[in-house]
């Protein structure tokens, strides 16, 4: 009959109805390529309408993605590359040790990381015509990594419906989200804090804990200084952040520490993992 016609018509735009998405790829470590690439890759199966905006910070690297077909690619600014020379491999143990050496050398690892982001942010917003494009494209959603934060900045500029940061590791501004840390279960981003072996143990957490701020201002003052230079009136990238639609994190509740949250942060760990293969017949 025509009415079933009719409710058949209306069932299929409804199951074919999908969104328009940014997804915004900035390459600089591979495992957080790895992790924007997949998340883009999952939302073409879903059956959205997915734009990959890749920032080449280091163009050796490849683009995580291998099925979203629209790809807008910001060439590498000089200097871009700054992070990958200047960062030491043995920053990691330093930060272990808790030594005065090894604390200074977060902050100044905060720092090179904000000039490889800060140069290739102002490229990306003084190439002609893109941030143009980018808003009359209308977006429903931009999903940015919280960790450079260009693509946080970039959202008030394009005004997509919706802002989605993620986290390829965890969630590093927890504050800005509306959670505040936990002292006495969460261990720092910068130590293994799986076991406390004693009490020194525990305040060494705490201090890294507190410590946190400082990598982050770091790493995050010299970004904001751009927007403000190069579209004055940008909300704060904390003021961004806070008000954001909802927030992927890549972890998994069951195994994850015990932990303040709220309901707008979906934990979706295990999302970069590919599907296992077949075993061949011996």
């Amino acid at each position: 009959s025509p009415m079933r016609l009719l409710l058949i018509i209306l069932l299929f735009f409804k199951c074919a109805h999908s969104y328009k998405i940014l997804v915004y790829i900035p390459k600089f470590a591979i495992s957080h390529i790895s992790f924007m690439g997949k998340l883009a890759d999952t939302l073409v199966d879903a059956g959205h309408d997915v734009t990959a905006l890749i920032s080449e910070m280091d163009a050796d690297l490849p683009d995580g993605t291998i099925k979203v077909t629209k790809i807008i690619r910001v060439p590498p600014a000089q200097n871009a590359d700054h992070m990958r020379k200047s960062v030491e491999r043995s920053i990691i143990e330093e930060m272990r040790h808790c030594s005065v050496t090894g604390l200074m050398t977060v902050v100044q690892n905060a720092y090179h990381n904000s000039v490889s982001f800060s140069v290739q942010c102002r490229t990306l917003l003084s190439t002609p015509g893109l941030i143009e494009q980018l808003k009359q494209d209308e977006y429903d959603a931009l999903i940015a990594e919280s960790f450079d934060h260009c693509g946080v900045g970039i959202s008030h500029l394009i005004s997509p419906r919706a802002l989605i940061p993620v986290s390829s590791t965890f969630l590093y501004n927890l504050p800005h989200f509306g959670v505040h840390y936990s002292f006495t279960t969460e261990p720092s981003t910068f130590v293994d804090g799986r076991f406390h072996t004693s009490l020194s143990s525990r305040i060494t957490t705490i201090y890294l804990l507190l410590l946190f701020p400082a990598f982050y201002n770091t790493m995050n003052d010299p970004l904001q200084r751009v927007f403000d230079d190069l579209y004055p009136g940008t909300p704060s990238i904390s003021s961004l952040l806070s008000n954001a639609a909802v927030i992927f994190s890549n972890t998994d509740p069951l195994i994850d520490f015990a932990r303040p949250s709220i309901a707008k942060i979906v934990p979706i760990g295990g999302i970069g993992i590919p599907s296992p293969q077949p075993l061949e017949d011996v």
